[in-house]
């Protein structure tokens, strides 16, 4: 891991605020984003998502969106350059997520021969059968890549869930299997026992913020 942060992720200030920006203009959303900390040299620090940058003759400027609490208001700092002194990539995984682990091409086989394995992993921690079934026809040869790396969360998904009696209980009485859609936007069903897990095409920006998402929206349907 540490040869990969040195191979992937050092980089000159002006190049992270240049590719952070570019990646945001082509995002819907920013909760998906990755985050970035910046010190300043009067002391001040700013943790947001990048969503803006210019490089001019005069100086350079970068836009910081800071999400909202349930404290606070959403924020835009706009920042002169020439006072960061620091920068930190909130969780690195997530930018080597982005830059190291292009899409790759992965076949239907591929996709069943490794879901198996999840299949495996989950019977271990459920103490049961969960088989996984996909509904094949809505899931396009671009996003089979970002498909098969939700599936391949699910183990550590279910592993969260069923820290505790009562996560055990849950899932033993209300799913009896998986079913994996293609779609628009991600959606979380449950129906007659079946789990129906609706997974977006993200690109390279699922991260651990989408596997959250995916815990959560899986938890409040049981």
């Amino acid at each position: 891991m540490i040869t990969s942060y040195q191979d992937y992720l050092f980089k000159d200030f002006s190049a992270w605020f240049s590719t952070l920006a570019e990646i945001a203009t082509k995002s819907k959303e920013t909760s998906s984003l990755p985050k970035l900390e910046v010190s300043l040299r009067s002391g001040s620090r700013f943790l947001g998502n990048v969503i803006g940058y210019q490089s001019l003759v005069q100086g350079s400027t970068l836009f910081l969106l800071e999400q909202a609490d349930v404290y606070s208001r959403s924020n835009v700092h706009i920042i002169q350059c020439t006072e960061i002194v620091a920068i930190s990539l909130v969780d690195p995984k997530t930018y080597l997520d982005i830059f190291l682990n292009q899409p790759t091409f992965v076949s239907e086989l591929e996709l069943k021969r490794r879901t198996k394995l999840v299949e495996d992993q989950l019977a271990e921690i459920v103490s049961g059968s969960l088989p996984i079934n996909f509904l094949l026809s809505s899931i396009t040869e671009e996003n089979r890549s970002h498909v098969l790396q939700m599936i391949e969360a699910l183990p550590s998904i279910f592993k969260s869930i069923c820290k505790d009696d009562m996560g055990k209980k849950a899932v033993s009485l209300n799913v009896t299997n998986i079913e994996i859609q293609g779609a628009k936007i991600n959606q979380t069903t449950l129906e007659n026992k079946h789990l129906i897990l609706a997974l977006a095409k993200r690109g390279n920006l699922c991260g651990e913020r989408e596997k959250e998402d995916l815990l959560q929206s899986i938890e409040k349907v049981l």
